[in-house]
């Protein structure tokens, strides 16, 4: 069956809008949750932090039970089976440019650099026959292979124009540098100035690579490349995916991206008409847009805004606050407090270029629940300092600290209440923010966790969650509806059903106190999350087959089971509360409407190897079975 999309190209497209000069948009009506991409890449590199958990050719996370893992003596790497292994070994440009690496007298070089390696090592399999040339029909009728990356678009504004311009050109520069040398297998230990500059020059007379050609390739990367994620929105790889690179960004997408390991896939949100361009996102989704914009500006050279009719008034109002603006340096290294005033509000009325991006503003606003509406358009967004959180992301990076410096910006605007401390706020979220990050929402796992006490273990996490949501009698409390609190929530609940599960498998009568503690933590975090559900649900352009939304159902589900079957037993015994009671019914009724809805949206938008869906197929039936099971239990207390 042919694709139901095809490639456009918009002539005359605004100059710096990389995003609006081609694209791809549907040629017949497709349902939403349908998959219209499957695509592997055409080079792939794991984290470095990522070597000893996750398969070094598919991505998947290598199986337990004696970690349970093939490794290869030659490269050091591990694989998740040994069919992973023998394609491993059959895929000849994987071989040269783990050989190219192995040779390297300086450590590991970062995940693009390895990547860069992989395009290299492939493009001379093609030339002398040992590597199959892929067709990427998108990209045009001669794009095969290599020319396929090389048909990609190549960053723009690295003239050094300001100082962030000229130090990602230098990066890529002296990237560039490493790979050019590594791929001449000029970097070895003991080589000659003149051996090295021998070895580059014979490179670039056989196959035509020096820096320069390596740094057009890095440029190429830059806006095109993935980042491989599994399902926790985990960063696991990155990898050049040459047809999926022509989709183009929206805040607002009718498809998504997800991974089954490496492979990449594109499935639909809603449905999509005819005509209609097909978009993704190229941020997380429900990020503000502020921090989206600046993310488009830094990372792709183009302006999420610029679209709007009224773009160029707003654009400049809002240069005129951020001018007036009075800038404090908080303590603690928290960064540096961007105080707009009361009398200044860019997420509501005539500021905003359109009505969509006023949408946007709950997701900063202070808790109007709390306040009164009279503080609606108060509120409070933390931009990170991009360079350092990029810089912590290097896989050779070994010195790096949690993320955060001066540069992190804390903005704050509109009207507090009286007793409010603007700035002692502003600490306060910047605090609950970095300990959230130090818990490991940007993707590691706290280890130590597994010999604490799981009581403790799950103060830590509600110390943040009420860090967030409360306010006291001298800072106001961030609204619920804030993107950061949706972090929380997932993470709480990934975290709560692992100790839940864990209590529960060592149970027993001695530790019953501790258990009680550990349920009435998991009912919590389980009303949390049907706050967060509701945010969800307004976000605009929601729906219900973004991976997200889906993996914070299913944790969920598995929460609620596992303290349903607990507060069953309670309630089973003479003399048991009465609330526990009401509770459970609520519980379990909740619980069954998940469950429905999840094999609802599985069943349309399932994606055979991702980690989720295989634990789906694998515990849906048990879990729906627990629940029946209790759920009989329930209607018996009634008799």
């Amino acid at each position: 069956m042919s694709r139901p999309f095809e490639r456009f190209d918009v002539p005359g497209a605004r100059d710096g809008a990389v995003s609006n000069e081609r694209g791809v948009r549907a040629t017949r009506t497709i349902p939403a949750g349908a998959r219209i991409m499957t695509t592997e890449p055409y080079a792939a590199a794991l984290r470095a932090e990522k070597r000893e958990s996750h398969c070094a050719w598919s991505f998947q996370p290598l199986r337990l039970g004696a970690r349970a893992r093939v490794a290869r003596a030659a490269c050091g790497a591990a694989f998740r089976d040994e069919e992973s292994l023998k394609l491993a070994n059959t895929v000849e440009a994987f071989e040269r440019a783990s050989a190219w690496v192995r040779k390297s007298s300086r450590g590991t070089p970062e995940t693009s650099a390895r990547c860069a390696l992989q395009c290299l090592a492939r493009r001379a399999g093609e030339r002398d026959g040992t590597c199959e040339r892929a067709r990427y029909e998108l990209l045009g009728e001669d794009a095969r292979g290599f020319d396929g990356v090389w048909a990609l678009r190549e960053s723009r504004g690295r003239d050094g124009k300001s100082a962030r311009e000229l130090e990602k050109a230098m990066e890529i520069a002296s990237a560039a540098t490493v790979v050019a040398a590594l791929a001449g297998e000029a970097m070895v230990k003991g080589a000659t100035p003149e051996e090295i500059e021998t070895k580059m020059l014979n490179l670039k007379v056989e196959s035509g690579v020096d820096t320069q050609f390596v740094i057009s390739l890095l440029s190429r990367f830059e806006i095109n490349g993935f980042t491989i994620a599994d399902d926790d929105m985990q960063r696991v790889g990155f990898g050049i995916y040459p047809e999926a690179s022509l989709f183009n960004h929206s805040s607002t997408p009718n498809a998504q991206v997800m991974f089954k390991g490496k492979t990449l896939v594109v499935k639909t949100l809603r449905e999509i008409a005819v005509g209609e361009e097909i978009t993704i996102s190229y941020g997380e989704q429900y990020m503000p847009r502020e921090w989206t914009r600046r993310r488009m500006l830094s990372s792709y050279g183009f302006d999420a805004y610029a679209a709007y009719p009224k773009y160029e008034v707003a654009e400049a109002a809002r240069r005129r606050v951020l001018d007036a603006a009075t800038r404090t340096r908080l303590p603690m290294r928290l960064g540096e407090l961007v105080d707009l005033g009361e009398d200044v509000c860019w997420y509501a009325g005539e500021l905003l270029p359109d009505e969509d991006l006023a949408r946007d503003r709950f997701w900063h606003q202070l808790d109007v629940d709390a306040y009164g509406d009279e503080f609606a358009n108060s509120g409070i967004m933390l931009i990170k300092d991009e360079s350092r959180a990029r810089k912590t992301s290097d896989d050779d990076d070994d010195d790096h600290d949690d993320g955060w410096n001066e540069n992190n910006e804390i903005m704050i605007w509109g009207k507090f209440p009286e007793h409010c401390d603007r700035e002692l706020t502003a600490i306060n979220f910047a605090n609950a923010a970095r300990s959230l990050e130090l818990l490991g929402a940007d993707g590691e796992d706290d280890d130590e966790d597994d010999d604490r006490d799981p009581v403790i273990a799950l103060q830590g996490y509600e110390k943040v969650a009420r860090a967030l949501l409360s306010g006291d009698d001298k800072a106001a409390a961030v609204g619920r509806n804030h993107e950061i609190l949706k972090h929380v929530n997932l993470k709480r609940t990934l975290k709560l059903t692992e100790l839940t599960a864990r209590v529960m498998r060592d149970f027993d009568e001695r530790k019953s106190a501790c258990f009680v503690a550990v349920v009435e933590s998991s009912v919590g975090a389980f009303r949390a999350c049907q706050a967060t559900e509701t945010v969800y649900k307004m976000s605009a352009g929601f729906s219900p087959f973004d991976s997200v939304y889906v993996h914070l159902k299913f944790q969920m589900l598995k929460l609620g089971v596992l303290a349903l079957g607990y507060l069953a037993h309670l309630c089973d015994q003479s003399g048991a509360r009465a609330d526990y009671r009401k509770l459970a019914r609520e519980l379990c009724r909740h619980a069954i409407l998940t469950h429905n809805e999840l094999k609802t949206v599985m069943s349309k938008a399932s994606c055979d190897g991702m980690v989720m869906h295989n634990e789906w197929s694998r515990d849906a039936q048990s879990l729906f079975a627990d629940l029946s099971f209790i759920r009989q239990r329930i209607q018996q207390w009634g008799k």
